[in-house]
């Protein structure tokens, strides 16, 4: 079995050996036992499940994730190193996904991706006993915990997938890069899994120095870090405006750098990973909506403009710096007005149970939907065009849907840039006989069986510009062809897709019946206060070195400082302002001479000259030395 998994490894990733508990956990999976791994970010957690998933003869691993970007990158992947792979998300047009459920059914992936939403649907749990699956692995399987920062209702559904298989007794992996022991004895519990095999590994970085830094003029001292650290960094900020007024400021400083938010048409998102990963721009400035799925290793920097909503939030940020295990900063830059306006987001994101109500029902006459009518109905979601047209805050109407998520009325997926699609549905002897009674189309149908393998029979990735290119003709002229050819029923044309898609769960509730829960939303307010605070008590302590604060927040309990976050680098300091009095001392009183400061310098050389400056005037203040009209030091006389 070991030499399957190492040359698995080989093959595919080009790799010699595992990363820590690596080996271990895809043991535990391969033995058919049900396993957590607790892997921080950049610990390598697909490769858990993807090297077992090749083991297997035939079938599929089942990977439930909650990010369509997630899924997206990782399909991605694997695709490029020659795995079969899919994903099934909401974003997808229907046809598409049929598509993709025929191929799954013909046995043609060897991972599926889904959210834990889809496994909900009537359609999808049809199928499931039809499918050969080896293996369940559950992605962030910290949402399953209410005790979690990024709770999601539908994990706790997971549990019941397993009713609907052909073989019930597959293995389970949960995978997580944040997780308090509350949270762990929930993902054990809510997933129903039997005496799992527990992969801890240390949450600490050593090669991330974490850095808290009190700062009136944040844009001098970020310059300041980019400058000094140089290479590619992060920047993370908490408004959208606000990444490209940092990111159009470093590029007035020479510093080349890009800017990203959620709000970005899906196109723009997709190039601007692509050029950051490349190296086309130094610096991405961007909201938490940037990171999640970004395989790029050399980041040296990531610098916390503002304070993150909780320490997971922060602590997920930050370890995206150093992946390639090398030196890399995590800085937060903090100012007192940052907690005030931490606690207004605080307020914000609880909306009074009437103006979540209220939302609702403007959601529901928006997209039209009748009483008792409009369960499973997906729309495109637009937050800006609603908020507007009822004159609503962005934030309430934002803030309001997050809890109609967690109250199970409806759901929203994030858009994600998907490049225009393509499936080609006649045979090859049907395209010849169709381009010989339409030769408009010759050219174009040839392009696209030689430019993309595979196109007959399943959907593939096209690039219109490429194709109207190599006919010399215009793009617009392809797309007309394809959607022709489209609506004839020869292939299915698939424009890159655009808005976030709300599905409403259930049948419109008159507002006068509308019940949300009371308890739930409550829990929900104190644990996020509890979040807060803690942030907040993480960028205002000075006395517990940074990594410590950090790891027994996540129950990993340890005495050992870093020796290199802020905190640990101004004790070492202090402990050398005392060491250098005390020479400095010694000095004096062996010697009975007078020295200047800069003879003092040259004595105690082997120490930091800033160090001896602030000995000096420490122990001039405290009247253990006198400096004469000369500027010559000695004791001063008892």
């Amino acid at each position: 079995m070991k030499e399957k998994i190492y040359n698995i490894l080989k093959k595919y990733w080009n790799y010699d050996s595992f990363r820590p508990l690596q080996e271990d956990i895809i043991l535990s999976v391969m033995n058919g036992q049900d396993t957590i791994a607790l892997l921080p970010t950049g610990g390598g957690k697909s490769m858990c499940f993807q090297i077992p998933g090749l083991c297997f003869d035939n079938g599929i691993t089942l990977v439930i994730s909650p990010l369509i970007a997630l899924m997206h990158d990782q399909v991605n992947n694997l695709k490029k190193k020659g795995i079969s792979a899919a994903s099934i998300t909401s974003s997808m047009p229907h046809k598409e996904i049929e598509k993709t459920i025929q191929n799954v059914l013909d046995g043609e992936y060897r991972f599926l991706y889904v959210s834990p939403e889809r496994l909900e649907t009537k359609q999808f749990q049809s199928i499931l006993p039809e499918l050969k699956i080896n293996l369940l692995a559950i992605d962030e399987a910290h949402c399953v915990s209410q005790w979690g920062y990024d709770f999601r209702p539908s994990y706790l559904k997971i549990s019941e997938i397993k009713n609907h298989l052909y073989n019930p007794n597959i293995p389970t992996i949960a995978l997580t890069a944040t997780a308090t022991q509350k949270v762990l004895n929930d993902i054990i519990e809510k997933l129903h899994l039997k005496n799992p095999t527990i992969f801890r590994q240390s949450f600490a970085r050593n090669n991330l120095r974490y850095i808290v830094l009190y700062e009136q003029n944040k844009l001098e001292r970020m310059i300041k870090i980019i400058q000094n650290v140089g290479g590619a960094g992060i920047v993370y900020v908490r408004s959208r405006n606000k990444t490209k007024e940092i990111s159009d400021y470093l590029n007035t400083k020479g510093v080349k750098a890009e800017y990203f938010h959620a709000g970005l048409r899906s196109e723009e998102k997709y190039l601007k990973q692509k050029q950051f990963i490349e190296n086309v721009y130094q610096v991405m400035v961007a909201t938490n909506a940037f990171g999640m799925g970004i395989d790029k290793p050399d980041v040296r920097y990531v610098i916390h403009y503002e304070l993150s909503d909780s320490i997971e939030g922060y602590f997920q940020e930050a370890g995206r710096g150093g992946r390639d295990l090398k030196t890399s900063y995590a800085v937060l830059l903090y100012q007192e007005t940052d907690k005030e306006k931490l606690w207004k987001m605080f307020d914000e994101s609880f909306p009074s149970l009437e103006q979540i109500k209220n939302v609702y029902n403007t959601l529901c006459n928006y997209y039209e939907l009748a009483i008792d009518e409009g369960a499973g109905n997906a729309f495109d979601f637009d937050i800006t065009t609603i908020s507007k047209l009822y004159k609503l805050p962005l934030s309430l109407v934002y803030n309001s849907v997050k809890f109609l998520q967690l109250f199970d009325l409806l759901d929203i997926e994030d858009e994600v840039y998907q490049p225009s699609r393509c499936c080609i549905h006649y045979s090859k002897l049907d395209l010849y006989d169709f381009y010989l009674r339409h030769p408009e189309f010759e050219d174009l149908i040839k392009v696209l069986l030689r430019s993309y393998g595979g196109i007959l029979g399943n959907y593939v990735y096209i690039d219109e510009n490429e194709i109207a290119y190599r006919i010399k003709r215009e793009k617009k002229y392809i797309i007309q062809q394809l959607n022709f050819l489209d609506k004839e029923g020869i292939l299915s044309y698939l424009p890159l897709t655009g808005f976030p898609k709300i599905t409403f769960l259930k049948d419109r509730i008159p507002l006068s019946k509308l019940k949300l829960d009371e308890e739930k939303y409550h829990f929900l307010k104190e644990r996020r206060k509890f979040f807060t605070e803690k942030m907040i008590e993480y960028a205002e302590q000075k006395y517990v070195c940074r990594q410590q604060f950090l790891l027994n927040y996540f129950d990993e309990k340890t005495n050992q400082p870093c020796g290199y976050c802020d905190v640990c680098l101004e004790h070492k300091r202090l402990k050398n302002i005392d060491l250098v009095k005390q020479k400095i001392t010694e000095h004096l009183k062996q010697t009975n001479n007078k020295y200047s400061v800069e003879e003092l310098c040259k004595v105690f050389y082997h120490f930091r000259h800033d160090i001896i400056i602030q000995s000096i005037r420490e122990m001039i203040d405290d009247n253990l030395l006198m400096q004469d009209e000369k500027g010559l030091i000695q004791l001063k006389s008892k």
